[in-house]
């Protein structure tokens, strides 16, 4: 069943995109991988995978390339996150993690800015506080919603 409380989802989603967990560190500590503070789950994983690539005999990841970094930098600015520089992103698995993080930061951002609600039972509305240039119907379910 999908969630309907944008302050849970918002949660949940801050916390898919915060720090490595306790058993990420362990081991990453026994196996000798740097993992800065602040490093998010979806990256301290990749990062994981990454350095277990050869003794695991995994699949190698696709290198990144200049457009691909150009995007990550683009999504990131949009969710006020900064990421490593492109050298220190050299796969496409880390990069995706980066997106992840950046994509859930965003998500947040952006229900902490419409804090959408139950409208009398019949679908979705905006907070009133919101402003904006440009106003326009917004029509979720059977009642039109207040102009964003």
């Amino acid at each position: 069943m999908a969630e309907t409380n944008w302050k849970r989802v918002a949660t949940h989603l801050g916390e898919l995109s915060g720090e490595f967990t306790p058993a990420q560190r362990d081991l990453a500590d026994a196996l000798g991988v740097p993992l800065a503070p602040g490093t998010p789950m979806p990256v301290a994983a990749a990062l994981l995978r990454a350095h277990l690539t050869g003794p695991l005999l995994l699949k190698r990841a696709q290198p990144v390339d200049e457009e691909e970094y150009r995007y990550l930098e683009l999504v990131a600015g949009e969710a006020a996150i900064e990421v490593p520089p492109q050298e220190q992103i050299a796969q496409r698995d880390i990069l995706e993690a980066w997106l992840e993080v950046a994509w859930a930061r965003r998500s947040v951002i952006h229900l902490e800015r419409l804090s959408p609600e139950r409208a009398g039972g019949h679908g979705l509305g905006v907070d009133r506080a919101l402003r904006g240039p440009r106003r326009c119907g917004l029509r979720v379910g059977p009642q039109v919603t207040r102009a964003i």
